[in-house]
């Protein structure tokens, strides 16, 4: 009965994690004015409802913390769908962006877990979008004949055929990769992430120490009432 009193006892005080992670970390987009690129995002996480929103920054020079992310895509005539809400079932986030002006915007897709007890979890992920015209190839330029005129009555003319440049070619095919390590930090752990990572670090700290505690005492005990019994 003792036994099974303790085994209870450990499985109520010990607490349990629930693993959170997504990749990738960060997305870029290069595109052209008004054409639309997706990107998809996968999450690792048992919450039964995860919300979705996105903030940018103001400019390109803003330092890449989403606590200075304070402007929405309607500000930049920036064109994103994403589901707003996500089922447990569903652990893909597909992004879709476009934009109609040239620049570079950063912004971040914020994934928002479902609070259970006073511990709420959110995780973001980096966005980057780059929008520029196509680079148009240089036109065909043809080079002048070359006359040659002979002496005394007598004449040749040779027409050499032109020489054209080389062309360069573009790929107008969306790119969408992930962003190096080297040009932006790694996703951002929030505020509230951070405090909760911290309770959870205090409450098993002190949980151990109240189980370690709790077993020198009832071993203790049994002990005293063996030796009395005997």
């Amino acid at each position: 009965m003792k036994s099974i009193f303790i085994f209870l006892f450990l499985i109520f005080v010990i607490p349990t994690a629930v693993a959170v992670g997504f990749s990738p970390s960060s997305l870029t987009f290069n595109l052209q004015p008004n054409e639309e690129a997706c990107g998809t995002i996968t999450l690792d996480s048992e919450s039964e409802s995860i919300s979705v929103s996105d903030k940018w920054a103001k400019s390109e020079e803003t330092k890449w913390k989403v606590s200075l992310f304070d402007t929405t895509a309607e500000d930049h005539n920036i064109a994103i769908t994403y589901p707003y809400l996500l089922s447990p079932e569903e652990r893909q986030v597909e992004v879709c962006l476009s934009a109609e002006n040239e620049g570079e915007y950063h912004g971040a897709i914020i994934f928002k877990q479902a609070q259970e007890g006073s511990s709420i979890i959110q995780m973001a992920v980096w966005l980057k979008l780059i929008i520029e015209e196509a680079i148009e190839p240089p036109p065909v330029q043809d080079l002048p004949n070359n006359n040659n005129q002979g002496s005394g009555g007598g004449g040749g003319s040779s027409n050499s055929a032109p020489i054209l440049p080389p062309v360069e070619t573009t790929d107008d095919k969306p790119e969408i990769q992930e962003l190096s390590n080297q040009e932006i930090p790694q996703s951002p752990k929030l505020e509230n992430q951070e405090n909760q990572e911290k309770t959870i670090k205090s409450n098993t700290t002190q949980n151990t120490t109240i189980i370690i505690i709790t077993l020198i005492i009832l071993i203790t005990a049994i002990t005293i009432y063996r030796r009395k019994k005997a």
